[in-house]
């Protein structure tokens, strides 16, 4: 009877963690189910090292902790903006002439510093070039080479947890 009790009470629990993710939760966007496997991984990381049962269990806190930056970073679009900290545009909107009430947009590069962030990036920018067959602009180059580096570390996160998924119990 009283485990009956422990159990409900620990689901109350659970609720309570997870309310905020539920209740904010959407059908149409990846970012939604990165939210909900991001807390779950923060839990399991938090009762995991916390418990702290078996031997390897810091090594496995630590991969579920790379996996809950590969997360964020992956929600906040860091790979694929990158490259933005890498040069300095003004941006103006002028209006159109051949469209009534519209404005087109007039871009100045002030300054750029593209090589650097390609070799900040050296196999990103060697896997991109590849595909990238006669395309000079350094900023289309950039921009592929932050989706690439986007793609990559989606497939880490993926990789690590299968892997190493069913390795993370108490």
């Amino acid at each position: 009877m009283w485990y009956k009790i422990k159990i409900f009470f620990y689901s109350l629990g659970n609720f309570y963690r997870y309310f905020s993710v539920i209740y904010n939760d959407r059908q149409y966007d990846h970012e939604f189910l990165f939210n909900i496997l991001e807390r779950k991984l923060s839990l399991m990381a938090a009762a995991t090292s916390k418990a702290n049962r078996y031997e390897s269990s810091e090594k496995e806190v630590q991969r579920m902790k790379t996996c809950i930056n590969l997360i964020r970073n992956l929600k906040n679009d860091y790979y694929g903006m990158e490259y933005s900290d890498y040069h300095d545009t003004e941006w103006e909107f002028i209006p159109s002439d051949e469209y009534e009430g519209c404005s087109e947009l007039k871009t100045t590069v002030i300054t750029e510093n593209f090589d650097d962030y390609f070799n900040k990036h050296k196999s990103a920018t060697k896997r991109v070039l590849k595909q990238l067959d006669g395309i000079d602009s350094k900023y289309t180059q950039a921009i592929f080479v932050g989706a690439e580096r986007h793609r990559k570390a989606r497939e880490i996160l993926f990789k690590i947890l299968d892997r190493h998924v069913e390795s993370w119990w108490m």
